[in-house]
């Protein structure tokens, strides 16, 4: 069963009024992302991998997407991309369900989407994570900062700091790196989810930006 929580999305076009709460087993906080430098290029290109209707869709892949649309009220375009394979559909969806119930709150897990979509050059994913950090309960000081792998929390920040690390080592921390984020006071879980939220991330900005998802989300200046 899908629980309810934070997420936002619209079918096609991104209307206000159209905020929706989601996680657990389904959808987790946060991580509808989606392309990259085309947005910033002023492009609005179609997807360049097919979205499924779930009025059409069969199997497993039309049980996952009414999955999504009991807990929405919509089917948003990345999850009908990845519903071409079930599989990675449902990767998605136990990932971030599980990352949901982790040990880091949702809104540290919002600020590290940001830094990702930085790192990752993700406009999108950027746009989407401005919004639903907001809902997280990041301010709008920190939603700016986390582009930059900043925060006023110094406990953030040094999480924060490591993902960014992580991502620009490809994940070769130095000893420093790791001993920081200790120092902060993160302990063993802790970074593993910490690693776990950079990989969620990246393999979303990553679909997106090679499917070039049509954007749904207010567009942030990074």
């Amino acid at each position: 069963m899908i629980k309810v929580k934070t997420f936002l999305c619209t079918d096609q076009k991104f209307r206000s009024r159209h905020v929706f709460e989601a996680t657990a087993t389904g959808v987790m906080s946060g991580h509808i992302v989606g392309s990259a430098k085309s947005y910033r290029e002023g492009k609005n290109l179609m997807s360049r991998i097919a979205t499924v209707d779930p009025a059409a869709a069969e199997g497993q892949a039309r049980t996952l997407l009414n999955r999504v649309e009991r807990a929405l009220g919509v089917t948003p375009n990345m999850m009908r991309a990845m519903a071409n394979s079930p599989a990675v559909l449902d990767a998605y969806l136990q990932f971030s369900g599980a990352l949901s119930k982790g040990l880091l709150p949702a809104r540290v897990q919002e600020q590290i989407a940001l830094v990702a979509a930085v790192q990752n050059e993700c406009d999108y994913c950027l746009a989407a994570h401005t919004v639903l950090g907001a809902r997280a309960g990041v301010s709008e000081d920190d939603l700016v900062a986390g582009r930059d792998a900043r925060a006023s929390d110094p406990k953030v920040e040094a999480a924060l700091t490591f993902a960014r690390q992580i991502i620009a080592t490809k994940g070769f921390v130095s000893d420093d790196d790791l001993a920081a984020v200790r120092k902060a006071g993160y302990g063993d879980g802790e970074i593993g989810e910490i690693v776990a939220a950079v990989a969620l991330n990246t393999f979303t900005n990553y679909f997106n930006s090679v499917g070039q998802t049509t954007l749904d989300f207010p567009a942030v200046s990074s």
